[in-house]
């Protein structure tokens, strides 16, 4: 645990889930391939082009997930608790969502 969140090391290929973090905000670090980070704030979707060696930030209640073709690892610190959405929906604002 690290300040009441984790420390994770994923690998994975394809798309991933959403999830937001009411507590704060969440740090990724891209350490091998590529995957679009999308983000849905309250400005709607925003898709970013991430590749090994990016850092970025998902904003403190933003919904986000990845998406990589090709495969992807990558380091994250994630505040507890999060909600999660398991359903591939366009806007995860629209579902009903539970604790992890």
């Amino acid at each position: 645990a690290y300040r009441d969140g984790g420390l994770f090391v994923t690998k994975f290929a394809g798309k991933g889930h959403w999830e937001r973090h009411l507590p704060s905000e969440e740090l990724i670090h891209i350490l091998d391939g590529a995957a679009t980070l999308e983000i849905v704030g309250e400005d709607g979707p925003q898709s970013y082009a991430l590749r090994a060696g990016a850092i970025a930030v998902n904003p403190q209640g933003a919904w986000h997930r990845f998406h990589s073709s090709d495969g992807v690892t990558l380091m994250t610190l994630t505040p507890s608790p999060s909600d999660i959405i398991e359903l591939d929906v366009d806007d995860p604002r629209t579902v009903e969502r539970r604790r992890a």
